[in-house]
């Protein structure tokens, strides 16, 4: 009868959260847009710093295989406050470089699995299959060469 009680009451609080969730999600979103139409758009050739033109082109192939017709606009705005910040922000772009390096050493030695195979979902993107898990990324060469 407890454990019973216990599920529920999980259930009750998850429902509670998602709604939560939903709500601060919107709301960030909203902020996520407001603030990327204060900044300047810039064409890739008028980038500063070599990491923020590889996020731009980054971006271009995010935005090729993203088809959420509801959360393109919200990705295509995150992505521009992105590449604004880390090219006129040497701290933050070095802060950056940090963590995605930390990712990528941890997928390469094993530690932390890479995208699931077929994820995200082929409802919302169109990345040429097949894709995630170590297809189609150069590190998956080097584990099968055993060189890491």
């Amino acid at each position: 009868m407890i454990k019973m009680v216990k599920v529920m009451l999980c259930r009750e609080m998850l429902k509670y959260k998602r709604e939560f969730y939903k709500l601060q999600k919107a709301v960030f979103a909203r902020a996520i847009h407001a603030y990327a139409r204060t900044l300047p758009k810039y064409p890739e050739f008028e980038l500063n710093r070599p990491e923020s033109y590889q996020a731009y082109e980054i971006k271009q192939t995010f935005m090729e295989f993203m088809t959420n017709k509801a959360r393109i606009e919200l990705y295509g705005d995150a992505w521009d406050i992105f590449i604004n910040t880390i090219d006129h922000d040497p701290e933050k772009c070095d802060t950056f470089l940090f963590i995605l390096e930390e990712f990528v050493e941890r997928v390469m030695d094993g530690r932390m699995p890479p995208r699931q195979v077929g994820h995200p979902g082929t409802i919302f993107w169109k990345e040429p299959k097949p894709y995630g898990g170590y297809h189609r990324r150069k590190f998956a060469k080097f584990i099968q060469k055993g060189e890491i």
